[in-house]
């Protein structure tokens, strides 16, 4: 059984940084978390959750990023002010990759150790592309083009 980890709510800015979109997290907040470099979490806005990084920005403290659908959803965007609530994430870095995934890996020369050496966050975004298929026909396609993108990264 995971533990269920302690909440902390607060308000940040939506800030961009390249085309994504984060909010830095108070002190007090990060202290409570104590990470010492990454942290992986989960955060909510507007009743939605998602599980990201806490990541470290010189001398400033700490941010997480928030996709622009999340923000989309509560209607916040450059310059917002949003709520949000965090906490550790209780899976820590670990995923589960589905089955078609796993078995398409499995029919290529290293295919599970070239999935492995995407960063976390990567692989995440993969499977979460991978799931916003509105059809089995086009997350097929979504994922034979995935995986000649892995090809060619090689």
């Amino acid at each position: 059984m995971v533990p269920n980890p302690k909440q902390h709510s607060f308000e940040g800015t939506v800030e961009i940084i390249g085309i994504n979109r984060c909010v830095f997290v108070p002190e007090s907040v990060y202290a409570e978390l104590q990470p010492s470099g990454k942290l992986p979490v989960v955060i909510e806005v507007g009743g939605n959750r998602h599980r990201t990084t806490l990541l470290p920005v010189d001398g400033r403290g700490y941010r997480v990023f928030i996709p622009k659908r999340l923000l989309n959803l509560v209607g916040a965007d450059k310059g917002d002010l949003v709520s949000l609530t965090i906490w550790r994430d209780p899976l820590g870095w670990a995923m589960e990759i589905p089955v078609d995934v796993r078995e398409a890996l499995e029919l290529i020369p290293n295919g599970e150790a070239l999935f492995e050496k995407l960063t976390p966050a990567a692989r995440r975004e993969f499977i979460r592309w991978l799931d916003r298929a509105k059809t089995p026909e086009t997350r097929g396609k979504n994922l034979r083009i995935g995986l000649e993108r892995l090809l060619q990264a090689r």
